[in-house]
């Protein structure tokens, strides 16, 4: 079972300091941001009942799977299209199937930008983002937008 909170952290993260998406989300500031700060204060009641998943990132051209505790959805998991990345693999969530459950809010409940796992096709600087309107969009991996909680339950 996939678990993708309603809610987004507090803070913003940005996918790369040095603004590059080289190395895709596996190697980004972002994924160690979610799997080892974000980890970190999860309650150990929770991290026992964590899997990692298998997640699927095409960069230039290469297709990398790799297993993550904390994860985020890719392009096409929210909106079953690649419209600027290279993945057409697995489903669309179903709670993405309506657009409405594509918004997501910050801690004042205004609509926020939110990244994805996926990088843009042909730019080493764009990674995926779903914007405030619950919109796929992409931009600069030096921008800091926020984050859901994503993981899998063992079953």
């Amino acid at each position: 079972m996939k678990f993708v909170s309603k809610d987004l952290l507090p803070e913003r993260v940005v996918w790369n300091e040095n603004g590059r998406n080289t190395g895709g989300f596996k190697e980004s500031d972002l994924c160690r941001y979610l799997n080892e700060e974000v980890w970190a204060i999860l309650p150990e009641e929770l991290k026992a009942v964590i899997s990692e998943r298998e997640c699927l990132q095409i960069v230039e051209g290469k297709e990398e799977r790799f297993m993550l505790k904390l994860w985020l959805p890719s392009e096409f998991e929210v909106f079953a299209d690649s419209w600027a990345s290279e993945v057409e693999e697995g489903q669309q969530f179903e709670i993405f199937k309506d657009p409405r459950n594509r918004v997501k809010f910050d801690q004042d409940g205004e609509r926020a930008h939110w990244w994805l796992l996926s990088v843009c096709a042909g730019g080493s600087t764009i990674a995926c983002f779903v914007n405030g309107y619950g919109v796929d969009n992409y931009g600069g991996c030096s921008r800091a937008y926020r984050v859901p909680v994503c993981f899998s339950i063992k079953k």
